[in-house]
């Protein structure tokens, strides 16, 4: 008769549970506007960073486009956009430079340092802008709507 009175109590009960289960749920909607935050200034982060590594390649690329033989004297600004399939394309406000009349295009020296592909923005509805400034050299990055 001893062993029938000794329970053998092993496991949480249902209550127990369910409290564990509802604190857990009190502090995730504490803390879930605090993550999105975190998520958001995450993003504007890797943005910059990205922005800063296409001016980089763009200007790495610039510099050999003039080793080349590529001159900053042309007639308007070289104005590109990379579009959603991760290309390089030339934007009608502008024109691609060339050395000579056969030469490279400032476009394909960028493609060839760029490598695989591109950095696009996190925001899917926009694309980056590149500008490059005649006479300077000046490169400027910034976001449009695609």
């Amino acid at each position: 008769m001893k062993n029938r009175a000794k329970k053998n109590n092993k496991g949480f009960s249902l209550v127990e549970l369910i409290v564990v289960v509802l604190i857990i749920g009190v502090i995730a909607v504490a803390l879930a506007p605090q993550v999105m935050k975190w998520v958001d200034t995450s993003k504007k982060n890797t943005d910059a960073n990205n922005e800063n590594s296409l001016k980089a390649l763009v200007q790495m690329a610039l510099t050999d486009w003039q080793s080349q033989g590529g001159s900053l004297e042309q007639t308007k600004d070289a104005v590109y956009t990379v579009d959603t399939v991760n290309t390089l394309t030339p934007d009608s406000s502008g024109t691609d430079w060339k050395i000579g009349a056969a030469g490279a295009t400032l476009s394909s020296v960028i493609g060839n340092v760029a490598g695989d592909g591109y950095v696009m923005p996190n925001d899917t509805t926009l694309k980056y802008k590149i500008t490059v400034t005649k006479g300077t050299g000046k490169v400027a990055i910034s976001t449009v709507t695609k």
